[in-house]
């Protein structure tokens, strides 16, 4: 076991156990360091990480670090389960944390590999820790965890016949958003898009994505609007190879092509990059957009995107769950839409 996580489940149980009553100062990195025979470093980011759990609050300078008011957080534990590493899932997870330490609980999160998710929740369920989930996860698996309310972040629904989803979701508008922003396009001159999107996109919420393109489309007379739709790898790498691959086909099909509308962000930088290789101009001959407006992406490039408000996300879901757990909502299904926004449209040259 590495180091940190042996530190940090050593002080998580004894946090657990009241070794440190409330209010009182936590021992120092220093004194972490030395008592586990470890680096300042490595203590430093054990404490960040109690910090984010909630057990602990950095005072300023010259104050240390203090054991928060335990009673907070008697109410429950919720499980969040999906990816830690993208910008965009740490932020709805900053979200969620944040609503649900408000209201009198703490997320104990988990990145768990979809083959290993069955023994995961049957350990999860076994303990009787926590009150309900959230999922970042692509499948659903309520018949899995009966017994607790589950809810989904950004989950893809296919309820295309009715406005109602089957699982508790809390999702972005994504066709509207997408409509949109064809839309402006078509209104600075664009009339030769095509769509470029990931080999998941069917199991994802960027199937609404790309049908928001498809029906904004339709709708200012974009022919062969099927044919318009390019996939990526099956192993859903953003690379540059793959935007090359797709670039091709693109101008092969379709040499009047003047905007390639993405369904992601992490797609958009790719396509950014291969119409560089290729001595394209970009925006100038043909323009990208993206999805998601990941600041560290957009601020370099300045790609037209739609921020989608992650944070925002994660703290509806935290309200809709434990709006359940306390039974302050009926069982469901229920569905929130959080609102998204267009961002540097000024970026899009007229022509």
């Amino acid at each position: 076991m590495e180091k940190y996580k042996e530190m940090l489940a050593a002080l998580d149980a004894e946090l657990e156990s009241g070794k440190y009553p409330a209010g009182t100062r936590f021992p120092s990195e220093y004194a972490l360091a030395e008592r586990f025979n470890t680096t300042h470093i490595t203590a430093n980011k054990v404490v960040k990480l109690l910090v984010d759990k909630g057990w602990l609050v950095r005072g300023k300078r010259g104050e240390g670090t203090r054991v928060c008011d335990l009673g907070k957080l008697i109410k429950g534990q919720i499980l969040y389960i999906g990816s830690l590493r993208h910008v965009t899932a740490t932020s709805a997870l900053n979200g969620l944390s944040n609503r649900a330490y408000f209201r009198g609980y703490y997320v104990v999160a988990s990145d768990v590999l979809y083959s290993e998710l069955d023994n995961f929740l049957a350990k999860a369920l076994a303990s009787r820790k926590f009150v309900g989930i959230v999922s970042n996860c692509v499948d659903c698996f309520d018949e899995r965890c009966p017994e607790l309310p589950i809810v989904y972040l950004d989950h893809y629904e296919d309820y295309s016949s009715s406005n109602w989803p089957a699982h508790n979701t809390v999702s972005n508008d994504n066709e509207a958003a997408c409509q949109k922003l064809m839309g402006i396009l078509a209104e600075r001159g664009y009339r030769n898009p095509v769509i470029y999107t990931d080999s998941c996109y069917q199991v994802t919420e960027r199937y609404h994505r790309v049908r928001g393109f498809q029906q904004a489309m339709r709708e200012l007379g974009v022919n062969d609007v099927d044919k318009r739709l390019f996939v990526g790898s099956e192993q859903r790498e953003y690379t540059k190879i793959d935007a090359l691959q797709q670039l091709r086909k693109i101008l092969k099909a379709f040499p009047e092509t003047d905007a390639i509308v993405t369904t992601a962000d992490d797609l958009a930088l790719p396509m950014r990059q291969a119409l560089f290789e290729l001595g394209i101009p970009s925006p100038g001959k043909i323009l990208v957009t993206g999805f998601g407006n990941i600041r560290m992406i957009n601020d370099v490039y300045q790609i037209p995107s739609v921020e989608q408000h992650p944070f925002h996300i994660g703290v509806a879901a935290a309200d809709m769950l434990l709006d359940l757990v306390e039974k302050k909502l009926p069982p469901g299904p229920h569905l929130h839409v959080v609102d998204t926004e267009l961002t540097n449209l000024e970026f899009i040259p007229g022509k």
